[in-house]
Order: C-alpha cells, then structure tokens, then sequence
C-alpha cells in the first residue's frame, strides 16, 4: 500500500468531523475537491447508518440515530455552499412536508424548478427562489389560491405550469395578470374560466385602448396590470367557453392554444386563427407548428422557455440535486 496523499489525510479527517458534527459552521473546500468528499462521505455514513438500523434497540441507540441524522442535515447545509445546478426536480411522498424554507441556502442558484408535493400549501418560499424563469407547481393539491400573489417576488418568471390544481379558479386571474414576463402557462385540468382569460388579458387590452387614444404604449396599467406576454396557453379540460375567444383576440402574439374538452367547436376558433396564422393541428389545438403541438400535447411537458439543452445540464451536479431533495425533505430540525 503506497503512502497517502496530504489530500487524502485531509479528507479523511473532514469526512470524521461532518460525521461526528463537529465541524465548523460555514466550512468551505476548493469546487475541485468537493465531489470526492462528498463521495467519501455517502460512503461512510451510509455505512455508519447501516450499523445503527442493525442495533437499534435501545434508546440509547435511538438518541444516538436522532443525533447522527442532525449531523449528517448540518452536514448538508454545508455541502448546500457548493450547489451551483440550476435545475431541481422535488417530488414528495403523499403525507411528507417539505421543508421549503431550507431554499435559502442555495435557492438563488435556481432558474427551473419542479415541485410535485401534495401537503404544500403556501408559496412564502419563493422569495428564496429570485431568479426563477420556469416554475411548475403540478401535483401541489392543497395549495391555497390565495397564495398565488407571492408569485410577484419572480420579477424573471416566464413560464408556469399549474396543470390539474383543482383550486386555480376565476378569483386566481387578479395574480397571474400581474405577472408581467409570463410567457407559457398551463392551467389545463383547473377550473379556470371566462373570467380568468378576461383578467389575464385585460392589461394587454389597456394598452391597446391606450396605443389608440395618445398614439403609443402608456403604462395605463401600472405593476398590477401589465400588458400579457402570454404566447403558449393551455385552458385543455377547463370551464372556459367560446366567450374567452373575444378575449384571447387581444393578446399580442399567440403561438400555441390548446381547449381540448372545453366543447368550443372549431368554427368559434377562426378568429385566432386568422389573427395569429395559427392552424389546427388536433381538435381544439391551434398551433404555428406540429413541433409545439407534439411537445405540449403528446409528450405533456411542463410549461418552459429553457433553451433546448435544458436536459442536458452537468452529470456532475446530480449529487448536489440529491443533496437538496434530502435536505428539503428530511423532517428533522436543523440545530
């Protein structure tokens, strides 16, 4: 056996102290080093985990396990000073409450964020989250309507996706017409109505009636109704009918549209197609081209305006998401 690295030793040694917790809070290691310990140290505390399921008996060894989670959750906030990814998945199981405050310690890194957790019920978190341009929040069943006004903290949100939340209805339209840059948004599944599309819409109409009474772009609507930007709309099993037509007929560009199950006949869409050079591409799907229609209705993706690499971000930052989602979603305090 050769003679061990200073490297190495090193390591060895971080590795003992975030096992034992006695590290020093706010410690830091070169970007160059940090996969190797993180590597190591999943290494032995999944051992050292394994030991304690085996003799875990007593209530000794029960103190000693909560003990040995609270280290191992400090020792994540740690590795959180080393998560640059950009991107975050996190599914919850039926039951678990996700710690969405412990966003703070890297959130500002996100642009695109997935959150499927059932118990979610408020939206306070996203104020940890700043720089976020894609949000999908399917799957979050007991959010409150009421909370969709803290949505105004993502001055970069550009899409949205809100598909099947039962309680996205008429009195949501207020909060997502104030969002100023959004450009995709799915709400297929809700029961968003005439009088939803009428308040996402009524900034744009604002400024056209200004544009034609003084002759250019006034801000007759301020912050709380700006101009819609909205171009990829998804109103597919929702309780609209073909009165949001009128409405949707403001918009600036509209580049996909789909009502599937809304009953409005093909007839009443005429309008948006000549006023956008859309084409029906399936049912009640207006399209520019079969590319968006594939996207958004065969393959159902969330609603995003990520360049087309989004999918492909570094292999190397997977440990650093599965360090988040236990960190999110682990139950126990941190000290």
């Amino acid at each position: 056996m050769g003679v061990p690295f200073l490297t190495d030793i090193a390591l060895c040694a971080v590795v003992d102290a975030l096992l034992n917790g006695t590290l020093c809070p706010g410690w830091y290691v070169e970007d160059a080093l940090i996969t190797r310990l993180w590597t190591e140290y999943r290494r032995r505390e999944q051992l050292r985990r394994n030991r304690r399921n085996v003799h875990l008996h007593s209530q000794n060894d029960c103190v000693g396990a909560a003990r040995e989670r609270e280290a191992y959750l400090q020792a994540l906030k740690g590795f959180a000073l080393h998560w640059h990814f950009t991107r975050l998945q996190l599914t919850s199981p039926p039951g678990r409450i996700a710690r969405m405050d412990r966003l703070w310690f890297f959130g500002s890194n996100l642009v695109h964020m997935e959150a499927s957790i059932p118990t979610l019920s408020d939206l306070t978190w996203v104020a940890f989250v700043p720089n976020l341009t894609c949000l999908s929040l399917r799957g979050c069943q007991n959010l409150l309507p009421s909370e969709l006004v803290k949505l105004s903290h993502l001055r970069s949100l550009q899409a949205l996706d809100m598909q099947g939340l039962s309680g996205i209805d008429q009195t949501s339209g207020r909060a997502l017409a104030s969002l100023a840059f959004l450009k995709s948004l799915n709400l297929g599944d809700t029961d968003a109505d005439d009088t939803l599309v009428e308040c996402l819409t009524y900034g744009r109409r604002l400024a056209n009636w200004c544009a034609g009474a003084h002759g250019d772009v006034c801000s007759a609507g301020g912050d709380e109704w700006p101009p819609s930007q909205v171009s990829l709309l998804r109103l597919n099993r929702t309780r609209v009918t073909e009165r949001c037509v009128q409405y949707l007929l403001d918009l600036e560009t509209l580049l996909f549209l789909d009502l599937r199950g809304t009953g409005i006949v093909r007839s009443r869409l005429a309008p948006l197609e000549r006023r956008f050079g859309l084409r029906q591409v399936q049912g009640a799907v207006l399209s520019t081209s079969s590319a968006l229609a594939s996207l958004y209705v065969t393959r159902q993706e969330v609603a995003c305006v990520c360049p087309a690499s989004r999918g492909s971000e570094d292999g190397r930052s997977s440990w650093a998401q599965n360090g988040a989602r236990e960190l999110l979603l682990s139950c126990v305090d941190l000290p």
